[in-house]
């Protein structure tokens, strides 16, 4: 193919940007729920990119976004023992700020004993800081 001819087959992060979004509604849609059809899907997208861009690699905001989907069924999981019952589990973003919030310190699993009581030891530095916060 000549260099004049593959002018016109440049695929532009725009363009690819595009038709990631459309693989993305498709996948909402329901047409692309299959996991073998989806990476087949993802793949062809890339190798066009590949070919038409002489080998440069997608930017990587869309590549992790193809990643995404391609890990879909992970993504998406929002039952709240997959972290057990998962052999390898993936957490979306949201799904790890949800565990993070829900986490207890081992720090305070030292200090604070099942009867509610604390047993911090008592120090000069955390008596002068309890006397700060009551005069306030």
């Amino acid at each position: 193919m000549t260099e004049v001819e593959n002018v016109g087959l440049r695929l532009t992060n725009d363009q690819f940007s595009k038709e990631v979004d459309d693989l993305y509604a498709r996948c909402k849609g329901g047409e692309l729920a299959d996991r073998q059809t989806r990476m087949a899907e993802i793949e062809t997208l890339t190798e066009r990119y590949f070919a038409a861009n002489e080998g440069k690699m997608p930017p990587a905001p869309l590549l992790d976004r193809l990643a995404t989907l391609c890990l879909r069924e992970e993504m998406t999981d929002a039952h709240p023992d997959k972290m057990t019952r998962e052999e390898w589990p993936v957490m979306s973003d949201t799904q790890r700020e949800e565990r993070e919030q829900t986490e207890t310190s081992g720090t305070w699993a030292e200090e604070i004993g099942v009867d509610g009581a604390n047993y911090r030891k008592d120090t000069r530095e955390n008596k002068r800081k309890m006397r700060v916060v009551s005069t306030r």
